[in-house]
This record gives structure tokens, C-alpha cells and sequence, in this order.
């Protein structure tokens, strides 16, 4: 399986997707190979998917906001080693691994912590 990454564009902010991404030595620059060439995105948003997607077809990457049938929001984040999913309830300390090809059919995507800070704020109140 071929991994994804994704991350915003330096020249426009625009969200890219590709299937590899490097960085130079020092770390302040990173690329995503996106369609048949690298383009540059802002290092902070830089993120990766296993495959895994959500009950309506998108891809999961580190950093998304997603929601299950209770409502319940989740944060997305892959372990450094396992590359596997973790799903972290914002609300509570509760965390659940994702291991394999589990589908997530019961998840939806709402946002991410880069355009959507917010739905962090918002779940301290409820």
C-alpha cells in the first residue's frame, strides 16, 4: 500500500496530496511529490495517512477532526513507530488504536486542526 501524505502549499495555502514527501537538511523545507512534480508546503501541516478513509470514501490523515454516530469527536493521530491510527476523544483521556485494515465506516471527517482549530475550543465547552 502506498503511503499519503498531504500538506498546505507555501505559495497559495492550498491543501496538496501526494505519495512521497521529503525534506532538506535543516528541516525547514518540505515536499510533497504531487502530481509528477515536488511543491513545497508549510512544514507544520505536513501529515500522513496509512489508506485508512472514513464512512464516506476520504482519506484519514494525522491531524483530522472526525465524528462518529454519537457525536463524539475524534483527533487522528499515527504512531511514530506502528504507523498506525490512533483516535484520541478531545473530551476525554479515551484513545483507540486503529490496527490493520479496520474500516472506519462508522467516522466522518468535520475538519482538521489546521483550518479548524476551533472544534477543539468548542468541544472544552460541551
Amino acid at each position: 500500500m502506498t503511503e499519503l501524505c498531504r500538506g498546505k502549499r507555501t505559495d497559495n495555502g492550498e491543501w496538496v496530496c501526494g505519495d512521497v514527501m521529503k525534506g532538506t537538511r535543516n528541516g525547514d523545507k518540505i515536499q510533497i511529490l504531487h502530481n509528477g512534480k515536488f511543491v513545497s508546503i508549510i512544514p507544520r501541516t505536513a501529515s500522513w495517512s496509512d489508506g485508512t478513509k472514513d464512512r464516506c470514501g476520504k482519506y484519514i490523515y494525522e491531524g483530522d477532526f472526525l465524528k462518529d454516530r454519537e457525536r463524539t469527536l475524534w483527533l487522528a493521530v499515527m504512531g511514530a513507530r506502528s504507523r498506525n491510527f490512533s483516535f484520541i476523544d478531545v473530551k476525554s483521556p479515551k484513545q483507540y488504536t486503529i490496527f490493520g485494515n479496520v474500516k472506519t465506516t462508522f467516522m466522518e471527517i468535520v475538519g482538521n486542526i489546521y483550518d479548524n482549530p476551533e472544534l477543539l475550543k468548542d468541544s472544552d465547552s460541551k
